[in-house]
């Protein structure tokens, strides 16, 4: 059992993490002593989220093979990046989703960082009300993955680049886009 208040030592910390990974333990609750703190004091090791500590566990008894029987500084890190950056993403499709749930005002509309923080691509300031209303009409619950708000945005793009076949077309004096 784990005692009240202990702080494990660096060295300690990096032996309980390289064994949690290769325990039979796999609920993700098991390394008494890792906080942000703890992480963020080893040698080597910045970043840590106490927010976090939930997933960086988690992530530890999901991924044995990314640590050794005791795990380096360089394992620890690796995992405090992956974690943080799905957070991340987590919470700005969690944001995309809030957008996509609201009247259009409420909440403010969405930025391009919002987009490139959630993994997406192909957001500019030139397509960004034509993606934001995309996603504002999306059914509630479809801007939730990356996948999905990948997919309104491509859906976007691809009007905006048919409309401007028709534009184009039509200032060549041709009456089909695909002439």
């Amino acid at each position: 059992a784990a005692q009240l208040g202990y702080t494990p030592t660096s060295e300690d910390l990096l032996a309980r993490v390289g064994a949690d990974a290769w325990d039979e333990d796999t609920t993700g609750h098991n390394n008494a002593g890792l906080t942000a703190a703890s992480l963020n004091a080893i040698d080597g090791v910045s970043g840590a989220m106490e927010e976090n500590v939930d997933a960086y566990e988690a992530y530890v008894d999901a991924n044995p093979d990314e640590f050794g029987a005791v795990a380096t500084p360089d394992e620890v890190q690796a995992m405090i990046e992956q974690v943080n950056d799905v957070a991340a993403v987590e919470s700005a499709l969690e944001t995309i989703e809030a957008y996509n749930n609201g009247d259009g005002t409420t909440p403010a509309a969405l930025s391009v960082q919002d987009y490139i923080d959630a993994d997406i691509t192909g957001v500019t300031e030139d397509n960004l009300d034509a993606v934001n209303a995309r996603v504002l009409a999306a059914n509630t619950g479809g801007a939730d993955s990356v996948d999905e708000v990948q997919a309104l945005v491509d859906a976007a793009i691809a009007e905006l680049d048919a409309v401007a076949d028709v534009v184009a077309a039509a200032a060549a004096g041709t009456t089909d886009a695909a002439e």
